[in-house]
């Protein structure tokens, strides 16, 4: 049964080095709401709207954002669980959004090729999520991960000259998926 080939998943999982993403806060981050993929028509705006709380909410979640950073390292992602409806479903998928309102704050704040890179960089790991993985939880979460990216993206380039150049990284990011 499920309850037997799951009950000690700490001894079957295999080691990773993959970064290790902490357990949610008790209550979200106020500013952390401003960016969510539900939400991201007026991110920009609603960052602008109160610098000062995004900046303290995000300082809150550095730790949490590096290690999102830190994704693009990867080639893809592996369950440890048998594939089977039975198998546990990835916890805090939803954290991957954190860095959203980050790359927002570096727009609004003026260091625009920051955001840029970040966006594209997070655009690289969501394509590696919705398209290297034995997950399809795991690959819907990357691909609405890219959307939320590339959205995010669109309305920082939309505030910025139309020959605003692009870091590297941004053209095998906005290719399209296989």
């Amino acid at each position: 049964t499920a309850a037997q080939r799951y009950a000690d998943q700490d001894a079957a999982a295999p080691q990773s080095d993959a970064p290790e993403l902490p357990a949610p806060a008790a209550a979200p981050l106020p500013a952390l709401a401003y960016c969510r993929p539900t939400t991201l028509e007026g991110c920009l705006a609603h960052v602008r709207g109160d610098t000062t709380a995004v900046v303290a909410d995000l300082a809150a979640r550095s730790g949490l954002i590096e290690r999102i950073a830190g994704l693009a390292a990867y080639q893809h992602a592996r369950s440890p669980y048998q594939s089977d409806a039975a198998a546990p479903l990835p916890d805090g998928m939803a954290r991957l959004f954190t860095a959203l309102p980050a790359h927002a704050l570096a727009h609004v704040q003026g260091n625009s090729a920051l955001a840029l890179d970040g966006l594209c960089r997070d655009m690289g790991s969501a394509r590696m999520l919705a398209s290297q993985t034995d997950s399809l939880v795991v690959a819907m979460v990357g691909s609405r991960w890219l959307q939320a990216n590339g959205q995010l993206l669109a309305d920082v380039l939309a505030e910025l000259p139309a020959d605003q150049t692009l870091p590297a990284r941004c053209e095998m990011a906005l290719q399209p998926l296989d």
